[in-house]
């Protein structure tokens, strides 16, 4: 038989639960939650601080476990379990009728509820949403919500610099690494931008803040904290052929705005995808995969100290926050990198067969795009290729820009780049 379970989101504290979670926490036998909620919400009941499906799951299984047992003594009441004896032994206690689990904030926003509601598929379950920390904080600051970016950085990985640069406005959760993440935002060139930062909403201790974000500072460690940041010059273009001349240069070779138009035409990135850019110089295929791969990741692989300088300053240049520097050179750091979805390979230092070899034994579906200028280059990556099996596609591009001498304009040709595609991974 099902078992009754609701699961109660208990909001922003005692003062915001509804009277539908007051009613299940006042009718539940048996209380489940965070030990901070159970000594809010459920000090006179019998209650575990368990909140994960498994420890859930694990509890509930003892009592299915006494109650299925046939040695038990004489019971006074259907439904009831007793210890192991004979009749006339300890006191039989009741099997709970109704049990509650509470789950901070709102079921539907972050929540472990998610879990839960799939872990007990199988029982009778009502779910109870509540006040969430957004819907409560833009209350606060008596602004809608409809509008704002939402992204949790609690237990989760993730860039607030990529959020904030392509909304409006940007809701975070916070964990304890939340010092982290405003100093990263500062970093990134977001020091003037307006903050609100809230600490323990709801709670008798609640702290709320307003100013740059140079100027926010967190109460303490432990407080449960969130911040939402306005950006009203907020980009969310994903841009593709970046003019050269809006990139920080040095001395370090740099792909031209063209040739990066089609390697990105021929990467197809998805939002959330893994990519790697082997020998990424200056950086400037490692910032368009990155306006690409927004809610993704890139490793940008360089060996070059100059490089790995320009890099940075481009990184800062265009307030990317979703960028690993990967200082070093390929395939050797390629071993403790995650599973790529695709590379590009604009350096190889004559290593290509191992590279690709490292990339393919990381995910063998992975897309490849290598450009070359120089024939023997080309004629080498083409063997590679072959020889590892790995059907691809070639192309050329030689691209010339007009230059005015005089009254006249005339065609300035670049060097003629080579681009290989594999195949293995079509999109």
């Amino acid at each position: 038989m099902p078992r009754k379970i609701t699961l109660v989101a208990c909001g922003l504290g005692p003062a915001s639960l509804t009277l539908e979670a007051q009613a299940a926490i006042a009718e539940a036998d048996l209380v489940f939650g965070a030990q901070r909620l159970l000594d809010t919400y459920a000090t006179s009941k019998e209650a575990y601080p368990y909140y994960k499906a498994e420890d859930i799951h694990r509890q509930l299984s003892q009592f299915s476990e006494v109650n299925a047992v046939g040695e038990l003594g004489e019971l006074d009441e259907p439904g009831a379990v007793g210890e192991l004896g004979k009749a006339g032994g300890p006191k039989v206690q009741p099997w709970p009728e109704h049990i509650a689990i509470l789950i901070s904030g709102d079921t539907g926003f972050y929540s472990a509820a998610r879990q839960l509601t799939q872990a007990l598929a199988e029982d009778d379950l009502t779910v109870l949403p509540g006040i969430s920390s957004l819907v409560g904080f833009c209350a606060k600051l008596k602004r809608p919500w409809q509008d704002v970016a939402v992204k949790s950085l609690h237990g989760r990985t993730g860039s607030a610099v990529d959020t904030v640069r392509r909304h409006a406005s940007s809701f975070f959760l916070l964990g304890p690494d939340k010092d982290l993440v405003l100093a990263d935002l500062i970093d990134k060139g977001f020091a003037d931008l307006t903050g609100y930062l809230g600490e323990n909403l709801g709670l008798p201790d609640e702290h709320l803040q307003r100013g740059p974000l140079r100027d926010l500072q967190f109460s303490s460690e432990e407080a449960l904290s969130v911040l939402l940041v306005d950006n009203p010059a907020y980009d969310s273009r994903v841009r593709s052929g970046i003019p050269d001349g809006e990139f920080i240069r040095g001395d370090v070779p740099m792909t031209k705005s063209a040739v990066r138009a089609w390697i990105m035409a021929n990467l197809a990135i998805r939002p959330e995808d893994v990519c790697f850019d082997i020998g990424a110089g200056t950086g400037s295929c490692t910032v368009e995969m990155a306006l690409a791969a927004y809610e993704g990741r890139v490793y940008a692989i360089e060996k070059d100290p100059e490089g790995l300088d320009l890099i940075r300053q481009n990184l800062r240049r265009f307030q990317l926050g979703n960028v690993e520097i990967v200082a070093g050179p390929a395939p050797e750091f390629l071993a403790d990198l995650p599973r790529p979805d695709l590379a590009f390979i604009g350096g190889s230092g004559g290593k290509m067969a191992e590279i690709v070899t490292a990339l393919l034994a990381k995910n063998p579906q992975v897309r490849l795009v290598i450009t070359a200028i120089a024939l023997e280059t080309l004629a080498q990556t083409c063997q590679v290729l072959s020889d590892l099996g790995l059907a691809f596609e070639l192309s050329q591009l030689a691209v010339s820009r007009g230059q005015k001498a005089g009254p006249y304009h005339l065609l300035k040709g670049e060097n003629p780049t080579f681009v290989l595609c594999t195949e293995n991974c079509r999109r």
